[in-house]
């Protein structure tokens, strides 16, 4: 069978940009949580959801994420991919839609803010667990680099977010002598919910271009999904199916088969009888689990790791040219800006160019087309809690002053730790993503390794912001 390239990279470029999509909400409301509280602060506002609004934000997020793939993943195998991936990008998209709208309504009280924030916070959550694992899905049906471009898109989108909260915030007045205004800050939180809702909206158009790619078709053929089934076997197998369509035996053929057709009918038979002996029909779900729990255990640990520090305690960050002690970090110093109010999103960006550069670095030999040791994967993310240790002894400026000492007194040690858990994020997240459908049977690899997966992936998110809630609330105590 003549193979069929992905001409110019198009299906390639378009899993990337359904990554990107699947990410890019999150990230916009992560960067966006300065806005956020000033926002909610318009009376009449309650003091008790204004002052705790953006780790009420987040929770309300992880919370309809994890709820929707506890939902996503025993139901997943009754629906069509429209369901998983079309659908829940339009309802995403018209989400956005209504953040930008209530954004600009500087008018609307700060309760009513909060609530239609958080109830779209909910359900973008919901829609992101369908998105997140539909799009896996159809990265999995190619071959391992596409999941891998999947992953990179996902990190392309915290990285876009943050280069234009850099340059946004570089652009305001260096000489400021307040801190901006709801009405100041609106039009710059618009232009986010803007660019979010094009990359939607393109990825929403490029849905049905990717099925109508001559490289896809001839991957979801029977030939090809054959070799998922028993790669041994794929090409006896492929021969009896090219020579039953020569005899005119398809399933549309409509005649019984001659004498001498038989012998391969029975051929056919024999090998599909011999495959189905060494593959289960049917996996339980708690198979599944079982077959993935070393991979399910990376995902955990690698989000549990990453956002105990990110971006909760990394964004809490000053430079040790900057000489608040309590927040907020001053906006201006005698190193200049970058020392100051650009600090922070120079944080953000250094985080997310590691977590880029690590997710490409995946996609090289050996790790692109041979999984480590598990026991590897597992200490390698582990391990990864030492740059935590590190975190906490920079230059941290919260509302109370901060009780460890500052140790890593050089805005090296921040950045290059920032950096490091970037790196390590994508890598390790890449890993996962590309060599755990090779735990389960051919035949299912597609369909439900990707909700499993990222479940592992939100509960270990989940417990690691409670854990920056914990470890930001225990070193503040007693001040």
């Amino acid at each position: 069978m003549r193979h069929v390239r992905d001409r110019w990279n198009l299906v390639y470029a378009i899993v990337v940009l359904q990554g990107l999509a699947s990410a890019v909400p999150w990230n916009v409301f992560v960067t966006e949580s300065q806005y956020l509280a000033l926002r909610v602060h318009r009376p009449p506002y309650r003091n008790v959801v204004a002052d705790n609004f953006e780790n009420m934000n987040m929770i309300v997020s992880q919370v309809g994420t994890l709820l929707g793939f506890l939902f996503y993943v025993p139901c997943q195998r009754w629906m069509s991919i429209n369901v998983q991936v079309l659908y829940p990008n339009i309802v995403t998209l018209v989400a956005m839609v209504l953040a930008a709208w209530i954004t600009m309504s500087t008018w609307m009280s700060g309760n009513a803010f909060a609530v239609i924030t958080l109830l779209s916070q909910a359900l973008i959550g919901v829609t992101t667990a369908m998105i997140t694992g539909g799009v896996f899905v159809m990265s999995a049906w190619l071959p391992s680099a596409y999941v891998q471009g999947m992953s990179l898109g996902m990190g392309l989108a915290g990285t876009v977010v943050s280069a234009i909260s850099f340059v946004t915030c570089w652009l305001w007045p260096a000489g400021a002598s307040h801190t901006k205004t709801v009405d100041e800050a609106a039009p710059e939180a618009l232009s986010y919910f803007v660019i979010s809702s094009v990359i939607i909206a393109a990825a929403i158009v490029t849905y049905d271009i990717f099925f109508r790619q001559p490289f896809v078709k001839q991957h979801l053929q029977p030939e090809v999904l054959l070799e998922w089934i028993s790669p041994a076997c794929a090409d006896q197998h492929v021969k009896v199916l090219t020579a039953l369509r020569d005899c005119g035996l398809s399933s549309s053929a409509g005649h019984s088969p001659s004498d001498a057709e038989q012998p391969l009918l029975c051929a056919a038979s024999r090998i599909e009888r011999k495959e189905q002996a060494d593959m289960p029909d049917e996996l339980s779900l708690k198979q599944i689990m079982q077959r993935m729990m070393g991979y399910n255990t990376v995902a955990f640990l690698n989000q549990f790791v990453t956002t105990a520090a990110f971006p909760g305690l990394t964004s809490a960050i000053c430079s040790q040219w900057n000489h608040a002690h309590v927040a907020p970090c001053h906006s201006d110093t005698k190193m200049g800006r970058l020392s100051g109010d650009l600090f922070v999103p120079l944080m953000f960006l250094a985080f997310n160019g590691g977590d880029v550069l690590g997710r490409l670095g995946a996609g090289l030999e050996p790790w692109r087309s041979r999984a480590p040791a598990m026991s590897f994967l597992v200490s390698y993310q582990a391990l990864r809690g030492v740059l935590l240790l590190g975190l906490v002894l920079c230059h941290v400026v919260t509302p109370s002053p901060w009780q460890l000492p500052h140790l890593l007194r050089s805005d090296l040690w921040p950045l290059g730790l920032t950096i490091a858990l970037g790196l390590t994020n994508g890598h390790g997240q890449s890993m996962a993503m590309m060599h755990a459908p090779s735990t389960l049977p051919g035949g299912f690899t597609r369909d439900r390794c990707g909700p499993i997966l990222n479940l592992a992936f939100t509960v270990g998110c989940m417990l690691g912001s409670c854990a920056a809630f914990g470890i930001t609330y225990y070193f503040q105590a007693g001040a």
